[in-house]
């Protein structure tokens, strides 16, 4: 697409005239630091600027910042949170990470709402489900529900689920930790299997759940858009935040960012990345602010 070029064209000439000499400091989130940190080191190597990656959790970058000891963070703000002031700071959102719901393509559930996934995961919960019926699937009366919940070291799904469905924090002892692997090897050969993942269920035999903040609201499943606009609830944003004064040096920065490489690399990394839409816009308007 000729906007796709022009953006492209824009952010190199931002760097061009803008980067020359400059040293910024930059602190990532310990959970997109692996992403980004070798790929900004380059793009400084390339561009004639230095550039300081601290890698550590949101709240000590976001005091960074707010210290003048960082010039721009890339920090996880989950839905709910206070957002930074907005009298000072300015906030793009750049990409999230979900976690899943799966089940075998036999299983004639199609959606859940946030609650019904509180009572077949959590412990302490208002509702608490055992069997498939208990949740209106005709003919599945008697049938149990075998819970599995992935882990993996670099993965904060069951974080995010439990943040975001349950009152408690914590699941049911019968909730069963594997591997993903392990996981969708279950759920796929066992229709009475429900697992929580990181990704969509890429195994055959298997199908992500559309799920509803509430029982009066629409079911959504986990594509791009729907996580960007928050109609999938099982979500932890990511955002690129700085000093508005500060938005005429770190543009450089600002552009790599939300720039198609960075958005692919973070796309191949997990995480889901903005709409091309909205990238462009944000990338545009970036381009063409007028320098104050």
């Amino acid at each position: 697409m000729k906007i796709s070029r022009i953006l492209r064209l824009l952010g190199s000439l931002s760097l061009i005239s803008l980067c020359g000499g400059e040293e910024f400091r930059i602190s990532v989130s310990d959970l997109m630091a692996d992403s980004l940190e070798k790929h900004l080191t380059e793009l400084a190597g390339q561009n004639s600027f230095g550039i300081t990656f601290t890698q550590e959790g949101s709240l000590p970058a976001l005091e960074r910042l707010a210290s003048d000891e960082s010039d721009i963070v890339v920090i996880a703000i989950p839905d709910g949170h206070a957002m930074p002031d907005a009298t000072r700071y300015a906030v793009y959102p750049l990409a999230y990470l979900i976690a899943a719901i799966v089940v075998n393509d036999d299983n004639p559930l199609e959606e859940v709402t946030i609650s019904q996934l509180g009572g077949i995961f959590g412990s302490n919960e208002i509702l608490d489900y055992k069997t498939w019926g208990e949740l209106g699937l005709s003919g599945w009366t008697g049938r149990s529900i075998k819970v599995i919940a992935a882990q993996a070291d670099n993965s904060i799904s069951n974080e995010i689920f439990k943040y975001t469905a349950l009152n408690s924090k914590s699941f049911k002892s019968a909730v069963n930790l594997v591997d993903i692997t392990s996981a969708e090897k279950a759920i796929a050969s066992d229709v009475s299997c429900i697992g929580l993942l990181s990704r969509k269920g890429d195994a055959s035999q298997t199908k992500t759940l559309m799920i509803s903040s509430d029982e009066s609201l629409p079911a959504y499943g986990p594509s791009v858009d729907n996580v960007h606009y928050g109609d999938y609830p099982l979500r932890l944003p990511f955002y690129v935040v700085f000093e508005i004064a500060n938005k005429k040096r770190i543009k450089p920065i600002l552009s790599y960012l939300l720039s198609e490489n960075c958005s692919k690399l973070l796309g191949e990394s997990g995480f889901y990345v903005l709409p091309e839409t909205v990238r462009g816009q944000f990338s545009f308007e970036l381009n063409m602010t007028r320098s104050e």
